[in-house]
């Protein structure tokens, strides 16, 4: 008999009884393994599995091997104009830390340059980050800035975290003026400083920074997150005209 055919309440059912219960509780909380499952409500351990399969699969728990099921909460990120990662997880009382992984000069792709409005293989100024999400490792970020922005930028972020503020401390006005996101499997760099195993998505979210006072670009960025630290959250106002 398969574990869908059993008596007892369905897999379904199970799981949106356990949302609500798992939404309520703190994150890290030791959340019902296979044998509280199956004695709560009279189920074959088949169908046990298939509850919490399907809960981590939405990133309501995690799997520790030999530790047990945990509640896991993602944090929203709510990508809007708003340019500063700092500023966007401190919107909703979370905390993040970057750590500077590369910092050096690259020639430009011809996607890359066109949103620089560089031409194609010009060297710039190119970082690698890698963000602690509330302690966290949730987002590798890959940055571009202009040639102009300046030379030392990698430097300064060796004192200032955020990429914006350092952009304000030099004069400029950043922010977000174009974006794409969608759900990928990340690059090998990228899975391996978010602890990936091989396969598993990310969502993947480009950027466009400019000067709201110049209107000239600043930076293109790549980023990847862990779709069970954060959950994209995409808000722009969208100027009818321009449509």
């Amino acid at each position: 008999m398969s574990p869908e055919a059993a008596p007892g309440p369905r897999v379904d059912a199970i799981v949106a009884l356990l949302v609500e219960e798992l939404r309520a509780l703190p994150h890290g909380t030791r959340a019902p393994g296979e044998a509280e499952l199956i004695a709560r409500f009279d189920i074959p351990r088949g169908r046990a599995r298939q509850v919490i399969s399907q809960l981590e699969s939405n990133h309501l728990v995690t799997r520790r091997q030999g530790a047990g099921t945990y509640v896991n909460h993602s944090m929203e990120y709510r990508v809007d104009s708003t340019a500063s990662l700092h500023q966007v997880v401190a919107r909703v009382g979370g905390t993040v830390r970057t750590t500077l992984l590369v910092s050096d000069s690259v020639p430009v792709t011809a996607e890359i340059a066109a949103r620089l409005g560089v031409p194609e293989g010009t060297r710039v100024p190119h970082l690698r980050r890698l963000g602690y999400i509330d302690g966290r490792p949730g987002v590798f970020l890959e940055e571009y800035l202009v040639p102009q922005v300046h030379e030392l930028v990698g430097v300064a972020l060796g004192l200032i975290e955020s990429v914006e503020d350092v952009l304000r401390g030099y004069g400029h006005a950043p922010a977000r003026t174009w974006c794409r996101g969608t759900a990928d499997i990340p690059p090998p760099q990228a899975r391996d400083v978010l602890s990936l195993p091989a396969g598993q998505q990310t969502w993947r979210v480009e950027s466009v920074l400019t000067d709201r006072s110049s209107g000239a670009p600043l930076a293109a960025s790549v980023n990847w997150s862990r779709m069970d630290v954060v959950h994209m959250v995409f808000e722009f106002n969208i100027n009818p005209e321009a449509t």
